[in-house]
This record gives C-alpha cells, structure tokens and sequence, in this order.
C-alpha cells in the first residue's frame, strides 16, 4: 500500500513540476502543437461596406436593410467598417497581432454581380487579389469561405435562392469561379458557414417586415412548420459535395488546397443522468452538426435525424417527409467530400428532453429544450448567452466531433462579446476568454489525443453583427464607428494573442488582471505548480514515513 501511494505521489511530483501532460510526455499542457495555427476572422458583408460602388451586384441582406420595412434610420452594413477601402489596415492589425491566418468570406454578389459567371466584376477580382497579395506578403495564411449567409439578390428574385435547386448549380459555379481567380494563392478553403444556422432562419431573411421585427427585438424568429429548412440544408449538402469533386478533378493536383464546412456547435451538457436527457444532448448534436457533417463523411443523414423527421412528418399528415432522401448516385457522390470540419463555438449548453411539436422544423424536431434559456425570446434577450463563460463547451464540441468523425478539425470561430458602450480599449474580460478556452482545447489535443489544426478568434476587427447591429463586438482590434472614422486601435487583448505568438504557449490570463500582467500571470501559474509539486513532494514523505 505505502510503495503504491509513493509511486503514484512520485507520478504526480513528476507531472505537476513540469507543467505537462501526463498523455503527451515532455510537453506542456499549455503548449500549441507543431503547426498549430491561431488567426482572426471576419465575413464580407460584416466588414467591407461599399456596397453599391465598383460594380458590385445587390445582396439579400442590402435588400433585406433597404426593403421599405426596415426604418430609414436602422444601422445596416451600408459601409460597416469600409474593409473594401482599408483592407491594408486590418492586414497591418492581423501583423500586430502575430496572427498565422485570417479567414474571410467572398461576397459573391461582388464578384458575380447577377450570380452568375456569364458577368464577372472586375473590381471585385482586383480588390480579392490585393487582398490576398497583402496577406500573403506578410506571411499570414488565407481562409476563404464562399458563402457566409450572404447572396445575390438577384438569385433570390429569379428562383428563390437556396429554395430551388438551381441554387446548387449557381453556387458550383461561383466556387469554381473563385478556384480559379484565387486558388494559387489559397490553401484553405471552407464551402459554408453554419448552414444549420442559416436554413433554421431562411424565412426570416425572405419575410422582410418578419425580418425587421426580428432585427427590432420586437419578435422571435417562428418556432417552425417551415418545410424548406430541410430542403436548404439538403441543397447545400449536395454543392458542397459537387464543389469538393470540382476541386479535386480541376484544380487540387495545383493548388494544394484543403476544402471544409463549418457548422456551429452548443456542446450540449443532459440536464440530468435520465437516458431521456443524455439521448436529448446527443440529438442536439446530431441535428445541429450531424445534419451535414454526417452526409459528406458517410453519404446519408444521421439515422436518428433520418428516423425522427420521418416520423415526425408522417403524425403531420405529410405526403413525405420533410427530410429528403439522396439518391445512390447523391449519396456516393457526397460520400467522403471534406479534408476538415470547421467548428464555430462561443458558449455551451445544458438541455432536456422536450415534448415533440405539433408543427416540426429544423430548430425543433430534436425535441430539446435549452435549460435556463428561451430560444423564442428576441434577439436581446438571447445574447447574453454570448456573456456566458462556459470554457468546457469548446473541449466537449471538438471531442465529440472526433469521436464521431474522426477527421480533422478547425475551431473557425471562438470569441467573446462586450457591449459597444463599454470601455472600448480595455476589453482584459477578453483575455480572459481566449485564455480560458484556449487551455480547454489544448486539453482535448494533449490529453484527449483530438487532431486540432488551430484556432481562429471571432473576429479580428469589430464588424457588423447582424441582428445585433453595432451594439455588441468581438474584435480584436476596435473601429471607431462611434465617430465616423473609422480608425483601426488595437484592444488591450492585443497583449495576450502577441505573448501567444511570441512563446507558442497560452497565457494563463487572470480575471482583475491587466494585459501588463501577462507575463506576471505565466510566472503565477509556474509558482502554483512549483507549489503543488512541493505538496506532494511533503505527502511523499509522509508515505514514505508512514506504517501504511
């Protein structure tokens, strides 16, 4: 008894005197792995603003912001943080920062001005090139997405955009529009950004006065009974897989790339030990990330979505199920179309079983309920989830997608908001944030053996963040819009993605600290662990002096 209490006292001694990873030998649980990768992100119609100007086409969202239901005096993206004119100055920020990558989005109306390749915008060719010229130059990494929520209008009039199926065959064409503009200067590339976000929503953006009430906080988002959420999700399932095949057949012998999808996750926790909570976590997943995960790794739906949409549809009285299937030749085609999952993760979730709707939808055919949250409740009442610390959810969500796939993965979003109001340089609760759920993912990489490629923050300046307007941020770097200007400033954060850089390990960032006591606080935590290890070093003699 004594010699096993000594050797697992000496076990400890070894481990908590070194900082390390009992899983990964000699190195630090706080270390980034070789090749690891940290950047910043932003979407195009969240930054670049000039959105009428050099011949670019109208997207829904301006439309949407326009329509003559939205106030006149409702801020919009109109000219956001005028990315398309100081694109230079967020690279120049991204080199402050040390950052390896910056992902952005493609405006495809910018590009593709009708939506599609018959008429291809000069200038939104120049302005792509001299922004990844820029990047490049400076030794940061490009991660371009072709589609994050925003289209041409002129789609949406024509057929109804990701409502008919010719919206598969004009997205093919853009992607490889954009493969062939761009791809020698980009190795990572991710086809959609939180389709099961975008489709769960797809009314609101077409109802534009249901989209004004929403955006006013005035109204929630319908609880379902929306037949074409499946029919998106199904749509992008399939130009996804076609712009895989395109990639590899045309352009991936010389380009190199790497093709993802990144979808978000809520990390669900069950409410309880109950089979009916934990199964309820586990759909929760299974429909927020397994609905196009699940496809374009094994070519069919997961078969518990499969299973509950159909039954589902059937007590409707529905001639099919909202669920459509794939056929022998979708499903093979799909089979096997990703090199990586992008995840995108702000706060967790705790959930319990709920009863099934009467009209079902892809927000509620999981028959989950939030604890502690209600999702029909307006916008301002659901963004204070986004305060929530809950640095175990990144960890959970990157394990249970590679228990589940076992692919790859890209934290393609992670970030914390404040209120525009509040002080706009000293954002230390930041920090704070990146800190704390940097260390959980560098647990799941280190202890858990997870395959984690990097970490992208959201977002890398303050942006326009859709229905929450300009009153919340997430950037990095602060733009004045109080004042017009504009002007790019970097946040007090700015300290910890540097020291991040500069010693490839994460700073244990304190609360009440300041960026100044980053470096105090890497010596804290040294002491802390100098601390236990003379602990235990004291137990070890106590064993050793013991009878026991």
């Amino acid at each position: 008894m004594r010699a096993a209490a000594a050797a697992l006292v000496s076990a400890t001694v070894l481990v908590l005197a070194a900082g390390r990873s009992p899983a990964t030998g000699d190195r630090r649980v706080d270390e980034l792995p070789d090749g690891f990768i940290v950047g910043a992100g932003t979407s195009a119609y969240q930054c670049e603003g000039a959105w009428n100007t050099s011949g670019k086409g109208e997207g829904i969202f301006d439309k949407a912001f326009h329509s003559g239901a939205v106030p006149a005096t409702m801020d919009n993206a109109d000219v956001a943080a005028d990315s398309y004119n100081r694109f230079r100055e967020d690279v120049a920020a991204a080199r402050a920062l040390k950052l390896q990558m910056y992902r952005f989005s493609l405006s495809w109306s910018r590009l593709l001005p009708t939506g599609y390749s018959n008429i291809i915008n000069p200038d939104g060719v120049r302005y792509y090139n001299q922004l990844l010229n820029e990047l490049n130059s400076s030794g940061i990494q490009p991660m371009v997405t072709l589609f994050h929520f925003d289209y041409p209008f002129a789609l949406e009039s024509e057929f109804g955009g990701w409502n008919d199926d010719k919206m598969i065959d004009a997205f093919v064409d853009f992607a490889d529009v954009a493969f062939s503009l761009f791809g020698e200067k980009v190795r990572w590339w991710t086809t959609l950004n939180e389709p099961f976000m975008f489709c769960s929503f797809l009314n609101v953006v077409k109802d534009f006065e249901l989209f004004t009430a929403f955006v006013n906080g005035s109204r929630a988002a319908p609880a379902g009974g929306d037949t074409e959420d499946y029919g998106c999700i199904h749509r992008m399932v399939l130009a996804h897989g076609r712009i895989y095949r395109l990639y590899q057949q045309k352009y991936a012998a010389q380009q190199n790339g790497k093709i993802g999808l990144t979808n978000i996750s809520f990390a669900p926790r069950p409410n309880s030990t109950s089979y009916d909570d934990v199964a309820a976590a586990r759909r929760y997943n299974q429909f927020t990330l397994g609905t196009t995960f699940g496809p374009v790794v094994s070519g069919r739906y997961p078969a518990e979505v499969r299973r509950g949409v159909d039954e589902a549809s059937r007590r409707e009285g529905l001639p099919r199920s909202r669920l459509p299937d794939f056929s022998q030749q979708q499903s093979d085609m799909i089979r096997g179309t990703i090199d990586f999952l992008g995840v995108n993760l702000y706060f967790g979730q705790t959930v319990a079983a709920a009863p099934r709707p009467e009209k079902g939808s892809l927000q509620s055919d999981a028959s989950v309920k939030v604890v502690g949250v209600d999702l029909t409740d307006p916008y301002h009442k659901q963004v204070r989830a986004f305060e929530d610390f809950t640095p175990w959810s990144l960890r959970e969500a990157v394990l249970w997608l590679w228990d589940e796939y076992h692919l790859p993965i890209f934290v393609t979003e992670n970030g914390c908001v404040m209120e525009a109001t509040e002080r706009p340089l000293q954002d230390h609760k930041r920090a704070v944030y990146h800190s704390t759920y940097m260390r959980e993912l560098l647990r799941a990489v280190h202890d858990d053996g997870v395959h984690v490629l990097g970490y992208v923050a959201w977002s890398l300046i303050d942006v326009f963040e859709w229905i929450s307007l300009y009153k919340y941020t997430f950037g990095l770097v602060h733009v004045d819009y109080a004042t017009g200007s504009l002007n790019r400033t970097l946040k007090e954060s700015s300290a910890f993605f540097v020291q991040l850089a500069e010693t490839r390990s994460v700073p244990l960032v304190l609360p009440g600290s300041s960026a100044a006591s980053l470096s105090a606080n890497t010596f804290v935590h040294t002491a802390l662990v100098g601390g236990l290890a003379l602990l235990c070093s004291v137990l070890l003699s106590v064993c050793l002096s013991s009878d026991l």
